[in-house]
C-alpha cells in the first residue's frame, strides 16, 4: 500500500479497484469488505494491509474473456492446451451469509 495520500485517496481506490484478495485471509474481499485508512486500505476481516490489486486480465474460466481479476492473474498459468487459472476463483457470485 503507498502511505502519504489521505483517506479520501484511498476511499477513491477502493471504489476504483470494487474488490481484490487479501493475502492474509487467502479470500477476495468486495470494496464493502475493505477500510480506509491513513496508513492505506486495509481489510475489515483481519485488519491486514497485504492486498493484491485487481488487475484487468484474459481468463480462461470466462471464455478467455478479458475480465477484471481479484488477483490480477497471478494464478493464470500456460499449459500445453492453452491456459488454465489455478485460483478458480469464481470471484463474480458472492459469500453465503451464514
Amino acid at each position: 500500500m503507498q502511505k502519504g495520500h489521505g483517506v479520501e485517496h484511498f476511499l477513491a481506490k477502493i471504489k476504483e479497484w470494487e474488490y481484490c484478495y487479501c493475502s492474509d485471509c487467502k479470500r477476495i474481499r468486495f470494496s464493502s469488505e475493505l477500510e480506509a485508512t491513513n496508513e492505506g486500505i486495509r481489510c475489515s476481516k483481519c485488519k491486514g494491509y497485504n492486498l493484491e490489486a485487481p488487475d484487468w486480465v484474459r481468463c480462461p474460466h470466462h471464455k478467455d474473456s478479458v475480465v477484471k481479476c481479484p488477483r490480477g492473474g497471478k494464478g493464470i498459468v500456460k499449459t500445453k492446451h492453452g491456459s488454465e487459472c489455478k485460483d478458480n476463483c469464481y470471484f463474480r457470485i458472492p459469500e453465503a451469509k451464514a
